[in-house]
Formats: C-alpha cells, sequence, structure tokens
C-alpha cells in the first residue's frame, strides 16, 4: 500500500511537472507573436537602431487623453498577425505628442491629429503619414504599403538597387585605366 501512494504521488508530480513545462512553453511562444514590439529608447537611439539594421520604421504619435489612442494601444497593436508583420519589417516608437521630446517632433512632422503613424525609410526620410485609428487587417494594408514604399525607395531608380560599397570597390577594378 505505502508503495502504491510513492507512485502515486510521483505521478500527480510529473504529470504536474509536464503541464507546467507546457504551459510555459506555451506562454513564451504566445508572448513572442504578441503584438508589436515598440523601440525602448529615445529618438536618437532609434535613428540609431534603424540605420544599423537598415529598417525602417514608424511613429506612433498619441496623446495620453486620446480614446482612439488607447484604442491602438490595447487592441490593434496587441493582434498577432499584424505585430508578426510589423516586427519582422519595421522597427516600431510610440511618442507622446505633448510631452517631453515628443512635443519638438510633432511640430517638426506637423502632426495635428492622434493618433497619427509617420513611416520613415531607414536613414529618416519621411514615406508619409496616416491618422486616426483603426483595425489590425487595415492596419497591416497601410503597413504593406509603406513597407513597399522603403523598398522601391532603397532599390533606386528602375528596380535597381544601389551598390554596396564592397561590390562599388569591386565594379572599381573592372574600370580602372591600365
Amino acid at each position: 500500500m505505502h508503495m502504491s501512494r510513492v507512485v502515486l504521488r510521483s505521478a500527480v508530480f510529473l504529470a504536474c511537472l509536464t503541464l507546467q513545462a507546457s504551459f510555459g512553453i506555451a506562454q513564451s511562444a504566445s508572448a513572442a507573436t504578441q503584438g508589436i514590439r515598440f523601440h525602448q529608447g529615445d529618438w536618437a537611439s532609434l535613428l540609431a537602431e534603424a540605420k544599423r539594421k537598415n529598417k525602417p520604421f514608424f511613429v506612433d504619435f498619441y496623446a495620453v487623453w486620446c480614446g482612439p489612442c488607447k484604442y491602438m494601444s490595447k487592441v490593434t497593436f496587441n493582434e498577432p498577425t499584424l505585430g508578426t508583420y510589423a516586427n519582422a519589417n519595421f522597427l516600431a516608437y510610440k511618442i507622446d505628442a505633448e510631452q517631453g521630446e515628443g512635443v519638438a517632433l510633432a511640430q517638426k512632422y506637423r502632426i495635428d491629429g492622434y493618433p497619427t503613424y509617420v513611416f520613415f525609410s531607414p536613414d529618416g526620410n519621411v514615406l508619409g503619414a496616416e491618422v486616426g485609428a483603426m483595425e489590425a487587417p487595415d492596419f497591416l494594408r497601410v503597413m504593406q504599403s509603406f513597407a513597399d514604399k522603403a523598398r522601391r525607395r532603397s532599390e533606386g531608380p528602375k528596380g535597381m538597387r544601389s551598390a554596396s560599397p564592397e561590390e562599388k570597390a569591386s565594379l572599381g577594378v573592372l574600370f580602372q585605366k591600365q
């Protein structure tokens, strides 16, 4: 009888460990795909990271009192499919347009309504902007449009991309006078 209790307790213990491990794996996988990850830091660090990663970015200009801004933060930006696309194709940044460095940036980019999303190329040039709350599928279409625009801009004229410094150096050898 005593031996069966030990076996039963061991089985229950192992079952609990298995459930806990499974839940932990599911939870961490869910967290990895849960919504848009926003850059933590200031404007200068965002610009530096965009250049370093050669990645376009968008900025969500919001105000703390803005209902549609809160909707975007709580609902749209937390949609997993949107997060997967955004995190793969953009850096994302949120800034309160009425506080801190957000005031000067909102003036610079002529923000006059909230929420406003300004999309930038990796070098910090404005690609365009959209205003207002949106459902995730609508915001995804906006993001896809700006991702295409950023790609076209980086490719240069007629779909040709710019040569890398290494490519330019190797091509230079071909055209040197002998």
